[in-house]
């Protein structure tokens, strides 16, 4: 695991979303990260700071899937390696976890803030494109969401024209 891996998960809450993060807590990891570095300039910021923020929703997805939801997937016994440990206890894996914010999180990754508006996107994207209908597969309706960016102008999620 990289150092600001570690480091941004011992820093930065885990019950809240990467935008109600206070911006500060983000440069004072940066701060620390260029002293622990002796860097002197700020070349690398953008692109540190831009990895912590991916590493700290990638790190909230899989507390909420297999400490929140308990994610039974077929293959979650195939490896026992200490990197994939089958507990169920966060903070016996993750020892710098604040246990007193556990109960805010489970409660935040259950509101709908938290959850991916894919049905709704979904649903508009194919009253925009009919032919999308067509997608049953819901790995592929989700890929297809993915790809939509919002517009701010016509207030829709819209495909390029590639893509349908």
């Amino acid at each position: 695991m990289s150092f600001i891996g570690v480091e941004v998960k011992k820093t930065v809450p885990y019950n809240k979303v990467v935008k109600h993060v206070n911006p500060k807590l983000y440069e004072d990891l940066w701060e620390y990260a260029k002293a622990t570095w002796n860097n002197t300039d700020d070349r690398g910021k953008v692109v540190t700071l831009s990895k912590a923020k991916s590493i700290m929703r990638k790190f909230r997805y899989k507390l909420r899937k297999k400490y929140v939801y308990k994610d039974e997937s077929p293959d979650k016994d195939k490896d026992k390696t200490p990197e994939n440990d089958t507990s169920n206890d966060p903070f016996e894996k993750y020892d710098y976890l604040d246990s007193e914010l556990w109960g805010s999180f489970v409660a935040i990754v259950d509101s709908e803030e938290w959850k991916p508006h894919v049905e709704s996107r979904w649903n508009q994207l194919v009253s925009s494109y009919p032919i999308l209908d067509l997608i049953l597969d819901d790995r592929s309706k989700m890929y297809t969401v993915s790809r939509a960016p919002f517009n701010p102008v016509t207030k829709l999620y819209e495909l390029s024209e590639h893509f349908v």
